[in-house]
């Protein structure tokens, strides 16, 4: 795990070919490449969005690298690839999952609570009122037991 944390950081600082000698020949890769996000191309890779959270899409498993989308965006091919409409494709579906979501939480919200009828309202507001007169005169008995003992 270590090890991968610190080739992924390498390869971050030095890019993927730092490994290669100079003067070889290098597999360079495309924004078209099937290894590459998409998604991160266009704008932002959803999979980085729901972070720990209970929406968490988890790590995305393409190249998210900066230089590639900027080629995608200065290409003459920006646009006509259809990654834009893929891309709102995709939010949508996340966006419609995250509301179904909520919808059935407020659905299973509604059939736990109860409202109160007005025999038990009427019968607590009862009790409450007669607690409160016994409160009333045990606080009167306790002042007048204090100025007795004066």
């Amino acid at each position: 795990m270590a090890l991968q944390s610190n080739a992924a950081l390498l390869d971050e600082l030095m890019g993927k070919n730092r490994n290669v000698a100079p003067g070889a020949s290098v597999n360079q890769v495309k924004f078209t490449d099937d290894e590459v996000c998409k998604y991160y191309l266009v704008e932002f890779c959803p999979h980085d969005l729901f972070v720990n959270t209970r929406a968490d899409l988890g790590p995305c498993t393409k190249i998210h690298d900066d230089e590639l989308k900027k080629q995608y965006l200065k290409s003459s091919r920006f646009g006509r690839l259809g990654y834009e409409e893929e891309y709102e494709r995709f939010l949508r579906s996340l966006l419609n999952e995250v509301e179904r979501k909520i919808r059935r939480g407020n659905e299973r919200l509604q059939l736990t609570q109860v409202e109160p009828t007005p025999d038990k309202t009427q019968k607590n507001s009862k009790k409450i009122a007669n607690l409160f007169s016994r409160v009333k005169k045990k606080s009167f008995f306790d002042l007048n037991l204090l100025y007795i003992k004066k």
